[in-house]
């Protein structure tokens, strides 16, 4: 729901002093056409063309933006300012290294300059150099310790290191240097929600509005906020949703497609809130997702154009191999890139195909070294608008976005045309509502009969479990339950999903399974964000614990987060896992698999619901497959009380959970589907 972008500063709204003279106020298209004509009489003058400059960044023509200050640096090599906003334009262009250079050389000249290290804070980032980065960002508080842009921007890079406590902190700071800084407002009312508190961040919403009331950002996050993290009750999820919509279409009606500088400026912010959290309802959500997807098409349509325009299919050679582009902010150890990207780009036939693999994010790993090397062309680096040009220019037949909903780049670019034929997938199992996307690749196994109503792309059921998928190499510790604090002698029941996935209206098997089994103990993993929103989830557990006339504190443990080995070591040492209802285990469900953990699922109403019901499947372990509540109850108090029967499972898991492996039919089935799809586009390509 609330992924925030690093280091972005707030946008121009509108009139402006400029240049520190109190007596200019004019728009940047004013002040770039006032600047062109004393350019014209004084075309040497280096002070007027690094103005100029900083007009036409404003303007979003970084382009011709860095031409002047190059031409003022020649004038002038003295002249920091220049060089200063010179490695903005690079920065803005997408050349990051360059742009860093720049700014170190600007720093050293003038190590006493905020707005320096500022800049360059945010060109570190950018590169996946948090720390570094959140260094620059202190320096500059130290040089200038009120700093709203500053602050704020250190709260978002706070938010992407998972320091969440310290992000509200910097964040509340900004919001007290400047109660007027919008961005600041909204990025603290993001962080509230984040930990539950969703009256408190609808303040800071009304807050951004009232201090920019063209804000589109701020009336957006004050749309997302209608869907909470975790919910008190099961009425309270019609009701948001209910909320949700009526938000939405009021934004709809607020916002003016006809109005340049309000369309621009939504553009700039698109992506950064999402409605994440709306897939995890357990309902159908295409005519939610087709409202909102609709909307961001509009917009973005409207602010480029030229990338929203219908493309011809490209030519091919008799034979010629087709080029399949593949764009995720993901090409890291995550689960998009484990399921589906990495078993896709590894196995397509490279006599038929080229694939070629966007990066929209800054992050990188040893995964993303294997994605350069396995690509035949890897781009990255490149801010939205160029690689935006970059894949439409690569003439591509089909393009993939496994995970529409992510990050805020690939939600961007997903809301354009790019190439003739565009596919979601199941990175975020979702419908991403958008009619630039047509085609949802997903798993025949996973899909009810009825899915192709879950969706408005047109849906494509890929056989099995539709990825090629081989278990993660960690190297996981031999610890024991003691080591993690966790009980001797008890049945320990594996909960292991994020809390969100976890619905009040199924709360209660927890309390049905723990009347029959005395033993038993149910292991969940604390919050990512926030301790109140694990205390949250808790205490409505506990609920239904008291309901029963239990003590949940004698049979609810709450494991800190950890990293993936040490997980691994601790999800060995339980006894069942019981996956998650409406939105099942995926990554989660395969790992634990693969150390023979026996597994317990009901088949749930949408895909997203069924994912470890098709692993089963495969594996032919039906007998651990629920169809209702009532048999998922009795199933998981069954295979507790009975430790030769998990036994059993355990062996038989390990016979069986090959199968999951290395499943080349769903590659050569979506190589198939390619091919079709190209054909059958209007154009008409033969082969």
């Amino acid at each position: 729901m609330m992924n925030k972008s690093k280091g972005f500063f707030s946008r121009f709204a509108g009139v402006r002093k400029l240049f520190g003279d109190p007596n200019v106020q004019e728009s940047w298209e004013d002040a770039r056409e006032r600047l062109q004509e004393m350019l014209r009489r004084d075309p040497n003058n280096a002070s007027t063309l690094n103005d100029l400059g900083q007009a036409l960044l404003k303007l979003e023509r970084p382009g011709e933006a860095e031409k002047l200050f190059r031409r003022a640096l020649e004038i002038d090599p003295a002249f920091n300012l220049a060089r200063s906003n010179l490695g903005q334009a690079l920065r803005f262009l997408g050349q990051l290294e360059e742009s860093e250079q720049v700014l170190r050389h600007a720093s050293r000249t003038d190590p006493g300059d905020p707005a320096i290290c500022n800049r360059l804070a945010t060109v570190l980032s950018q590169r996946g150099r948090l720390l570094e980065a959140e260094r620059y960002y202190k320096e500059a508080l130290r040089l200038k310790p009120a700093d709203a842009d500053v602050l704020n921007n250190l709260g978002s890079l706070m938010s992407d290191e998972g320091k969440w406590a310290e992000s509200e902190q910097w964040f509340r700071a900004a919001v007290a240097a400047n109660p007027g800084h919008a961005m600041a407002q909204c990025n603290l009312g993001l962080a509230l929600a984040e930990r539950g508190m969703r009256a408190d961040a609808e303040q800071h919403f009304l807050a951004a509005m009232n201090a920019d009331p063209s804000y589109y950002y701020a009336r957006v996050t004050y749309v997302i906020n209608k869907l909470p993290v975790i919910f008190n009750d099961e009425s309270d999820i019609d009701r948001c949703r209910a909320e949700y919509q009526e938000a939405l279409r009021e934004l709809r009606g607020w916002m003016r497609l006809d109005d340049a500088a309000m369309v621009r400026a939504a553009t700039e912010t698109i992506g950064w809130v999402h409605p994440f959290y709306l897939a995890y309802h357990g309902k159908n959500d295409r005519e939610l997702q087709a409202e909102y997807g609709g909307f961001l098409c509009e917009i973005m349509a409207r602010r480029y154009p030229q990338f929203a325009q219908p493309l011809h299919m490209p030519s091919v050679q008799e034979g010629g191999p087709l080029r399949i582009g593949i764009v995720s902010a993901f090409f890291i150890n995550h689960s998009n890139w484990k399921t589906p990207i990495r078993g896709w780009i590894e196995n397509i036939d490279r006599r038929r195909f080229r694939v070629f693999g966007y990066h929209a994010g800054s992050a990188g790993d040893s995964n993303t070294e294997i994605a350069r090397q396995v690509c035949d062309q890897f781009v990255e680096g490149l801010p939205f608008e160029a690689l935006a040009r970059k894949i439409r220019e690569d003439s591509l037949h089909l393009l993939i976005f496994p995970g529409i909903g992510l990050d805020h780049i690939t939600i961007k670019l997903a809301a354009l045309r790019l190439a003739p034929i565009q596919c979601n997938s199941w990175g975020h199992p979702d419908t991403s509502g958008m009619p630039t996307i047509d085609y949802y690749l997903s798993s025949d196994l996973m899909e009810p009969d009825e899915g192709q109503n879950h969706y408005t792309e047109q849906l494509v059921r890929l056989p099995n479990i539709s990825i090629h998928y081989l278990p993660p190499d960690y190297a996981v510790p031999q610890l024991t339950r003691k080591d993690f604090g966790l009980p001797e002698g008890k049945v320990l029941y594996c909960c292991a999903q994020s809390l969100f996935k976890y619905l009040p209206q199924f709360d209660c098997i927890f309390p049905q399974i723990a009347k029959q089994v005395q033993d038993a103990q149910f292991v969940f993993f604390s919050s990512q964000k926030s301790a109140r929103l694990t205390d949250m989830f808790v205490q409505r557990v506990s609920r239904a614990f008291e309901l029963a006339g239990l003590d949940a504190s004698s049979q609810l443990i709450v494991m800190p987060r950890m990293d993936n080995s040490a997980f691994q070591a601790a999800a060995r040492l339980c006894d069942v896992y019981l996956d998650s209802i409406e939105w099942s285990g995926c990554n989660t469900t395969l790992e634990v698999l693969a150390y023979n953990l026996p597994v317990i699922t009901l088949r749930g109403s949408t895909m997203r619901g069924r994912h470890t019901y098709s692993f089963l499947k495969m594996m032919g372990l039906d007998e651990l497959i629920a169809n209702d509540l009532e048999s998922y109850v009795q199933l998981a108090i069954r295979i507790g009380r009975d430790a030769p029967m998990r036994e059993r499972v355990r062996t038989e898991i390990s016979r069986r959970v090959a199968r999951l492996y290395g499943d080349m039919t769903s590659v050569r089935a979506l190589e198939e589907f390619v091919r079709n799809a190209v054909a059958a586009y209007p154009d008409h390509v033969r082969y």
